[in-house]
């Protein structure tokens, strides 16, 4: 009798440790599918920040290009400014000469209507220069928050599978 007990003891303490197996069993493999959730979304969080970075990258290429535009035009409209100065001067003494001077006056004056409106063009230039500088300095903020939010998911996650794991 004492033998029996013993054994249908031992049988349930078999079955009990057969269940607490099966279960660790289970857990493990879901602790083994949350890594492999992890890793992979460790890899797509990889791929963005590295698109993210590439994008970076051409933000700053773009405003790299804009400001070196807008160098250009600053040195253009300085030209123009100094081209128009040279030609009020020369209308002016012009005004005082014969004949000669009134063809040159002439000459003179569409030159000037010629810079005026080139002056005009190169302002709307920078005006959508000024845009896309705007526009630029945004792409590049948002990359940047784009960057951030994807720097917190991941450790999230990564505290997420620190509290599977306990």
């Amino acid at each position: 009798a004492g033998a029996a007990a013993l054994e249908s003891k031992a049988l349930s303490s078999r079955s009990v440790l057969l269940e607490t197996e099966k279960e660790l069993a289970i857990r493990e493999g879901i602790i083994a599918n949350k890594e492999l959730e992890v890793k992979t979304s460790e890899e797509k969080l990889q791929m963005e920040r590295n698109k993210l970075s590439r994008s970076l990258m051409d933000v700053d290429q773009s405003d790299v290009r804009v400001k070196t535009q807008q160098v250009e035009l600053d040195k253009e409209m300085h030209r123009i400014e100094t081209r128009e100065a040279e030609i009020r001067k020369r209308e002016e003494e012009v005004k005082l000469a014969n004949e000669k001077a009134e063809k040159m006056f002439k000459e003179a004056s569409e030159e000037r209507a010629t810079l005026s409106s080139r002056s005009h063009e190169l302002s709307d230039l920078a005006r959508g220069l000024n845009e896309r500088k705007q526009e630029v300095a945004a792409a590049e903020t948002q990359c940047r928050e784009l960057l951030a939010k994807l720097v917190e998911s991941e450790e999230e996650m990564k505290r997420s599978v620190e509290c599977e794991r306990s």
